[in-house]
């Protein structure tokens, strides 16, 4: 307002102030009467005056205490009982803005959107019908539920209408609701008490509930639910989880393999809350099948907190339990005779090794045939993994004793594979003879040295050439490994055979070699054993002709029986040996020489380092250090 104000006279409670004022401010003698009320900051018009004489003005006001009546002197008739025209005393009724009470309209956590019910700390928005001040801790309390402990209030701000409150929501699970307690310490800008005058009466406990959920979701296993290992072409996962869970679908998995499987793919998905089924398709090949979970936030439990807690990949599980997916059918891979041949023994026994482990092993999957002899029997039968052992009675009688094996789909492997696949006979194998001569023979032993103008070793041209290049007959060693350009070194023993009688029955061949040393790194931790190659004969020709000195292509040529014996790491005093089998006996020469050949396993470790084994040879002076070819046979 713009003017002259006077005669300003203030109530009791100092809130209004009544004046005259001459709202034009241009001199002239009309005024009127105003009322200003200092809290609601309003200022009412309370008289105006009539004319512009000035008799008519109000003039000398006065308020009651509390500011509802005003007088004032006028000599203007404001009723129609006024007749004395005469300068009389008013008394007016005053009527004021009603001015509201202050109230808490809401309380809600100030990031609906973005808080976890996981969150340690909450902040609440309290927003009030008008600006208060004096809000403080006190003003406020906590109703939990559940099993909630420990929460309170750490902090208050803000100003205005808009107040924000901290809250600690403690430890365990429940509910919070964050409550008004009023004791007229809020109050308005008019200094009007939250609710009105009397605490309690602005109370407030109907504010949004806040859920606490700390116990974050995780998947606690994922566990087979069907036979392992498998030819099946679906298995079935149990997928268990710490709490319910929703949002569980194919997109959450993926499937991980070893070995040749492939074209595995995920079906359907059953279950709900804490407990789910994924089935998979297998797909093709042989290996190992896992279901893991990749977690991108959509697995959520009751209370929307994803899997893991938020963030992709915190969820993640890959440590389930595998199928061994087997579609290979098992095999025989060999019978072998376990007992000298000829043999005039009650009983004999065969090695029957199969390419993996079988079940259900039983003495009608074996027939015996016998060209002589008579009474044949199975008396025993053992299996240990992959090898069965089987004990067969000789009978009486002189010939010969053959076993085989009849597949009949009742034997299988740990994936329930039958023997050589569906369909009886195609896992048939024929075995071995025994010949059975019940004459007592004299037992006799031929112990061979390898000849050292004949025996050495031969290095291959160049890596993985497969062909024989710089040879050495020589020296007084023997190598077997690799050179540090990763060729391999193979070694030829020369053993004069001939000295066997023509008509010799052989029962037993070992070949013994002692160990001179070792060059870089022993090859048998890195090359695995030494393969035991057999010649009827030298190795090397020329022409029709063959050649006992030591030839480069010895180191190629085919053997007459390949993997004849096996060198292992176990020697004794040195000494390493070899016991050749007995099906590689024909092939020792009893009317000329016989050679062997020594390789590793594995041609080279690819080090670029030499790493190889020297074994003394014929050459070496001391005779009892060089190769010994020990025969046992007797001659019927």
């Amino acid at each position: 307002m713009v003017g002259e104000s006077d005669a300003s006279v203030i109530s009791a409670d100092g809130r209004y102030i009544a004046f005259s004022f001459d709202d034009k401010g241009d001199g002239m003698p009309r005024r009127a009467l105003y009322v200003h009320d200092r809290l609601a900051n309003q200022t009412y018009l309370a008289v105006y005056g009539r004319d512009s004489s000035g008799m008519d003005n109000p003039i000398l006001p006065s308020i009651s205490g509390d500011g509802r009546l005003l007088l004032f002197a006028t000599s203007f008739a404001h009723v129609a009982e006024d007749t004395n025209g005469t300068r009389d005393i008013y008394v007016k009724e005053m009527s004021y803005q009603t001015d509201a009470l202050p109230a808490v309209v809401s309380i809600q956590p100030s990031c609906p959107a973005s808080c976890s019910p996981a969150d340690q700390t909450v902040n609440f928005l309290i927003r009030f019908s008008e600006n208060v001040t004096g809000v403080e801790i006190g003003d406020f309390v906590l109703t939990v539920s559940g099993g909630i402990s420990g929460a309170v209030i750490t902090a208050v701000s803000g100003a205005g209408s808009e107040y924000y409150v901290s809250v600690d929501t403690g430890a365990e699970d429940g509910t919070l609701r964050l409550d008004v307690v009023d004791d007229d310490g809020i109050r308005d800008a008019s200094q009007n008490p939250l609710g009105g005058t009397g605490a309690g009466n602005g109370n407030f406990t109907n504010g949004a509930i806040y859920i606490v959920n700390k116990n974050i979701a995780v998947l606690t296993s994922i566990l087979r639910l069907d036979a392992n290992p498998t030819a099946s072409g679906s298995v079935r996962y149990a997928v268990n989880f710490s709490e319910p869970v929703i949002g569980v679908d194919v997109s959450d998995f993926v499937i991980t393999t070893t070995g040749s499987v492939g074209s595995a793919s995920l079906g359907e998905i059953n279950g709900a809350g804490d407990s789910y089924t994924v089935n998979v398709n297998t797909g093709l090949g042989d290996g190992t099948l896992r279901l893991d979970l990749v977690d991108d936030d959509s697995v959520v439990d009751g209370s929307g907190i994803p899997l893991g807690g938020s963030g992709t990949g915190n969820g993640n599980f890959s440590a389930g339990e595998a199928y061994t997916l087997d579609r290979t059918p098992p095999q025989v891979l060999t019978i072998l005779r376990l007992d000298p041949d000829p043999t005039a023994a009650e009983t004999v026994h065969f090695s029957v090794v199969f390419t993996e482990p079988v079940r259900y092993v039983d003495v009608h999957q074996f027939a015996l045939v016998a060209n002589g002899p008579t009474g044949l029997s199975i008396p025993e039968l053992s299996i240990d993994a992959s090898t069965a052992i089987v004990t067969v009675g000789t009978g009486t009688g002189n010939g010969t004793i053959q076993l085989n094996v009849i597949d009949d789909d009742s034997l299988f492997d740990a994936a329930g594979n039958p023997l050589g696949g569906l369909g009886v006979g195609n896992g048939n194998f024929t075995g071995p003879f025994y010949s059975i001569s019940k004459r007592v023979n004299e037992a006799k032993t031929e112990k061979l040295r390898s000849n050292g103008a004949n025996d050495g070793w031969i290095l291959e041209t160049s890596e993985d050439s497969g062909v024989g290049g710089v040879k050495n007959s020589s020296s007084d060693t023997l190598r077997v490994g690799d050179d540090g350009q990763d060729r391999q070194y193979r070694s030829i023993l020369h053993f004069p055979t001939h000295y066997l009688p023509d008509h010799a029955i052989i029962t037993q061949a070992i070949l013994v070699i002692k160990v001179q040393g070792v060059a870089g790194s022993d090859p048998f931790a890195t090359h695995g054993n030494i393969l035991v190659d057999l010649n009827y004969g030298p190795y090397g020709f020329f022409g029709p002709f063959r050649i006992n000195a030591l030839q480069s292509m010895d180191f190629q040529s085919t053997a007459s029986f390949g993997n004849a014996g096996i060198i292992q790491n176990n020697p004794v005093g040195g000494w390493y040996w070899a016991v050749l089998s007995p099906n590689a006996f024909v092939y020792i020469n009893k009317t000329g020489n016989t050679q062997l050949r020594l390789a590793f396993q594995l041609d080279d470790n690819d080090d670029l380092g030499a790493d190889f084994l020297t074994f003394f040879s014929g050459d070496v002076i001391e005779q009892s250090d060089r190769p010994h070819l020990l025969i046992d046979y007797y001659v019927p």
